[in-house]
């Protein structure tokens, strides 16, 4: 498997998010903290949540630790 292809990269990276989302209850910023090997650390998924927000024109909450 090649994981510079974008698709096969992609595909990858959604299925370790979801099993972070599982294993934080569903907790999207804690889970992209996980991902991200930040977690307790707020700055990646409130950058995150801005370009969310920036593309999806809607409100989220900051992760707070």
């Amino acid at each position: 498997q090649n994981l510079y292809e974008p698709a096969t990269n992609i595909r990858f990276g959604c299925t370790i998010l979801r099993h972070y989302l599982t294993r934080e209850g569903g907790n999207v910023a804690r889970a992209l903290a996980r991902y991200n090997g930040s977690i307790g650390r707020d700055e990646y998924p409130n950058m995150i949540f801005s370009a969310w927000q920036r593309f999806n024109k809607q409100s989220y909450v900051a992760y707070k630790p």
